[in-house]
């Protein structure tokens, strides 16, 4: 039995040009994952009731730290440009409600809930639309109250001759549920992404001359 193999030109460019073909079908394969996987966080976010985080969820794809872009896969991240700033770093809101976690203050000893008495236009993230918080409150007119829990207290407005009205429930830390499923869109960009290599592949591959346009094999 006897195996004969033609090659057209040197070995080392066929070599050298499946290479290039293997790496740009790789990084056209992460760049169509990373857009499916924003794609249908989006839906899932969306699904979710949480409108607000659809628009912010951005997409990246960059070569690894240190790489080239010319001569490494990239890499393809998905993230939210809605996120809370604290003295200790940013919160990602989006990943804190799909994975949910426990929140707890940083540098005070309360979290601060508003009840639904408070009203809106304080100087927090949201603008007019944001809820006060305590200290947009003129001085003195809200008061501490313990409760029999010592992990949860009350902060009370105060008026002269007047019961005294809960607005803000203190708490030390809350979790938050994960209100919708990241690893669905995760999944669903995984399995997507051996088809979006062959066609990649494929592509470049007649493009270049690497494969034969007419062979069906």
């Amino acid at each position: 039995m006897r195996l004969d193999a033609a090659f057209d030109g040197r070995l080392d460019e066929l070599l050298r040009l499946e290479q290039r073909v293997v790496l740009r079908a790789s990084n056209s394969m992460v760049r169509r994952a990373t857009t499916l996987l924003q794609r249908e966080l989006r839906a899932d976010i969306k699904a979710a009731g949480l409108r607000g985080l659809v628009k912010p969820l951005r997409r990246s794809v960059k070569p690894p730290k240190g790489g080239n872009r010319r001569t490494d896969v990239l890499e393809g991240f998905v993230y939210s440009a809605a996120d809370y700033k604290r003295p200790g770093g940013k919160i990602d809101l989006a990943t804190v409600l799909g994975a949910g976690g426990e929140i707890r203050p940083n540098r005070r000893r309360w979290l601060a809930v508003p009840l639904p008495g408070v009203g809106r236009g304080g100087a927090g993230r949201g603008g007019a639309n944001a809820r006060l918080r305590p200290e947009d409150w003129p001085k003195g007119t809200l008061f501490f109250r313990p409760t029999r829990n010592p992990n949860v207290a009350l902060l009370v407005y105060r008026q002269p001759n007047k019961p005294d009205v809960p607005m803000y429930v203190l708490v030390k830390q809350t979790r938050v549920r994960p209100r919708f499923n990241r690893g669905r869109a995760d999944r669903i960009a995984q399995a997507a992404m051996p088809e979006f290599f062959n066609d990649a592949y494929e592509r470049l591959g007649q493009k270049t001359g690497l494969i034969d346009s007419n062979d069906d094999a």
